[in-house]
């Protein structure tokens, strides 16, 4: 009876404690009582507390709350529990002086005494999730200065609307959120409603004034979804809308989705304040939208898809508005636009363009906007000194990124009256498949883009070059003063001229290119250049040359290259080359020279595919040994993973004298190289390494597979070690002659016998087979 000294208590607070609340029987003079995960019995008793004033009960085990008949003084109310909880059907009468009631998750059964527990002439504050089934055609929620209500949806269905649920938080939010029903129920709540989700609401053309004449002016969160029949936010040619009257004032997100008949945000006349605090707009699936967007001073973010009526996403006119102080830098705040899968439109911006300054947009995604022919008149391309990200994708029509001033002759001319237009924090340049794009930037266009770290350019069957070039000079050999690149990437762009850029470039890949030298990377812009492209030598040096920043190189599809390039150490170094993809390359007969393999020291990846005609990934003669002491011995002290597929001539990977230079390699891919005999060739006598025994001591995975000619993946002779191997697959290799064991210690080893196996497994007689594959190996499979 730990609680009957305690007599005076005026508040408890008890947390993950297991009580019969008939131990509380004792404190009278109790006024708050707050139980949070605990485990409780007896909750009738609580009926004795007839003095309380505020009950929380959160995440405990109740699952009925009791008929509190003599809590006549109970104000607040809190009911927050993971399961149902059913209300006593005759709670209403008693609980006359309640002020605030809190109720999640779902109310089940007995509604109706709620309702009317929610009528209490002193209700302020509210917190229900219901079904609309629960609630009659006639009731009407009174006036309230607080509320969390939920009809026919969860709560994860509304976003944060439950971020916290202390109560403090319960009393000060105003949250609406409708699904199928209507909203006749809730015109009192519509004075102040802070956030509104509506979804699958019918019957409604539009929601001002229709739904609520006074204009939503306290919301600020708009989410409206599947609402088949609402054709506008507001129609201001009705005799009962607003005319003049604010409407939306201070709304600041509003998304809108799959609303098949919506034509336009505003029908008639703007009404005072429309949307003038809108700063995030989503639009997705509204296909009966012609123009998006109207005047918008403070807009942020924007993002507009799937529309398949819309012609213009910004109509810019500031006559629309009842008042003329926004009719000068429209947009300004504008900091992210994204527009996807917009079949019809053809102008982002409609309207004056000296009244739109775009000085704060950072982020700009086009994708898939078939009709779109330009993006920018000169005069708003000048204003996005802030752009840091372009992304242009599936454009079929685009034409101009930026388009030109006309004379009247029709000659396309420089805008004079223009400062050179330059884009000083432009970080990242990714376009792809715009078939008709000739030119990214136009005559006028500064040359110069002084942080622009990535450059991708792919499926671009018209560019010939970054920038359109002046009359006076020739369009071949362009510097590009890209002072910041760090990546480089051309993929199947036919027409593009050759052009220089600095050899700073940390990721560079080319794909599909036409067959003659497409880029120049020159130390200095001057004569002392490496040109690349898709000829003979993939990298063809010219003068003095470091290429040692490059740390990724792609190599795709480039059907004349016979080799990457030439063993000349003292100009090309590749001392940070990371990774090397070579794909594709028909012609390749190897992959690297004597010398600058043996500059590889920080290869972590290499992968190598479809290359038909190689027939050694190292040229000849390349020996891991210090016999020579005028040459370092081949090593790649980080390679962790080499992948070797579709390789029809290839002979061998690696010859056996590099093993011991490979001490990370972690992952080993070998398949369907049709006439690979050796994964690691002994050459010659002169090769023959005197211990026999070699350890792969970080290797994880070797798959070996169709592979129809290969002989041995260990030489005669020799003994592989591999103590780490979680994965080993052999399929389809018949003739080779290697088997895989397991030691006492769980070490896998391979070693090469004098006959012909197809599978051959040997493990120690200590432990089962299956004991050993499940401590060892996490996956094995081998199949002949």
């Amino acid at each position: 009876m730990f609680f009957k000294e305690l007599k005076v208590l005026n508040v408890l607070v008890l947390r993950r404690v297991f009580l019969s609340l008939e131990e509380l029987q004792f404190l009278t003079n109790l006024r708050t009582l707050h139980l949070e995960g605990c485990h409780l019995e007896n909750a009738s008793a609580l009926g004795n507390l007839k003095e309380l004033e505020i009950l929380v009960i959160r995440y405990s085990d109740i699952n009925k709350l009791p008929e509190l008949w003599e809590l006549t003084t109970l104000r607040l109310l809190v009911i927050w529990n993971y399961s149902p909880v059913l209300i006593p059907q005759n709670l209403q009468p008693r609980l006359e002086r309640l002020e605030e009631l809190h109720l999640y998750p779902y109310i089940q059964r007995r509604v109706i005494s709620l309702l009317k527990l929610c009528s209490s002439p002193h209700l302020t504050s509210l917190t229900l999730t219901v079904s609309s089934r629960r609630i009659p055609k006639s009731f009407a929620f009174p006036r309230l200065q607080s509320f969390i209500i939920i009809v026919n949806l969860v709560a994860e269905d509304v976003y944060n609307v439950y971020e916290t649920n202390s109560v403090g938080y319960l009393t000060s939010r105003r949250i609406l959120a409708i699904s199928g029903f209507s909203l006749n129920a809730f015109k009192k709540l519509f004075w102040n409603v802070e956030e509104l989700t509506l979804d699958n609401v019918m019957d409604y053309k539009n929601i001002v004034p229709s739904a609520d004449q006074g204009g939503l002016n306290e919301l600020t969160s708009f989410n409206i979804r599947d609402c088949k029949d609402l054709e506008y936010l507001i129609d201001t040619t009705q005799e009962q809308g607003p005319h003049s009257a604010a409407a939306f004032c201070n709304l600041v997100i509003l998304t809108l989705t799959n609303m098949i008949c919506l034509k336009e945000l505003c029908h008639g006349r703007f009404p005072n304040g429309f949307l003038q605090k809108l700063e995030i707009l989503t639009i997705l699936e509204c296909n009966n939208l012609i123009v998006a967007i109207p005047d918008l001073p403070n807009i942020k973010e924007v993002s507009v898809e799937d529309c398949a009526g819309l012609e213009v996403v910004f109509q810019i006119n500031g006559l629309l508005h009842a008042s003329e102080e926004n009719q000068t830098s429209m947009l300004s705040s504008l900091t992210n636009l994204e527009l996807d899968s917009l079949p019809e439109l053809k102008h982002i911006w409609k309207g004056p363009p000296h009244l739109v300054k775009l000085q704060s947009l950072g982020v700009i995604r086009i994708v898939s906007c078939d009709k779109l022919a330009s993006l920018f008149p000169a005069t708003i391309a000048q204003s996005l000194v802030h752009l840091e990200e372009l992304h242009i994708h599936d454009c079929s029509e685009l034409e101009h990124i930026i388009t030109e001033a006309e004379t009247d002759n029709n000659e396309i001319v420089s805008n004079t009256h223009l400062h050179p237009l330059c884009w000083p924090k432009l970080r990242t340049l990714d376009i792809s498949n715009c078939p008709r794009l000739r030119y990214v930037f136009p005559t006028f266009v500064s040359e110069c883009l002084p942080r622009l770290e990535v450059l991708c350019l792919k499926d671009l069957a018209q560019l010939k070059q970054v920038f359109s070039p002046a009359k006076e000079r020739d369009g071949n050999n362009i510097p590009l003063k890209l002072l910041a690149l760090q990546e480089l990437s051309v993929e199947n762009c036919p027409q593009l001229t050759c052009f220089i850029v600095q050899d700073q470039i940390k990721e560079l890949s080319l794909s599909k290119l036409g067959n003659s030298s497409q880029l120049c990377i020159s130390t200095n812009c001057s004569q002392d250049y490496i040109a690349v492209g898709n000829h003979e030598e993939v990298f063809q040096v010219q003068g003095e040359y470091s290429f040692s920043s490059l740390n990724v190189l792609h190599l795709e599809d480039l059907s004349e290259v016979r080799l990457i390039w030439k063993d000349v150490p003292q100009v090309v170094t590749l001392e940070n080359l990371t990774t090397l993809n070579v794909i594709d390359c028909k012609r390749l007969s190897y992959i690297f020279s004597p010398t600058t393999a043996r500059g590889l020291s920080q290869l972590v990846c290499l992968n190598i595919q479809k290359c038909d005609k190689l027939d050694r990934i190292i040229a000849e003669d390349q020996v891991c040994s210090s016999s020579n002491a005028d040459l370092q011995p081949i090593s790649f002290p980080n390679l962790t993973t080499i992948s070797v597929g579709f390789c029809k001539k290839l002979k061998s990977l690696f010859p056996l004298g590099s093993v011991r230079c490979l001490p990370k390699l972690e992952k080993l891919i070998v398949e369907r190289n049709s006439e690979l005999e050796q994964v690691f060739e002994l050459e010659d006598e002169a090769e023959v390494i005197i211990k026999k025994e070699i350890k792969f001591d970080q290797l994880e995975e070797l798959s070996l597979q169709e592979q129809p000619s290969l002989i041995d993946f260990c030489p005669s002779g020799y003994h592989f070690v591999l103590p780490d191997l979680k994965c080993l697959m052999v399929t389809k290799c018949p003739k080779m002659t290697t088997c895989f064991f397991i030691d006492s210690e769980y070490s896998v080893h391979a070693k090469a016998e004098v006959y012909t196996l197809k599978t051959l497994i040997l493990c120690s007689s200590r432990e089962s087979f299956n004991d050993i594959i499940r401590r060892n190996l996490q996956s094995l499979y081998l199949n002949d």
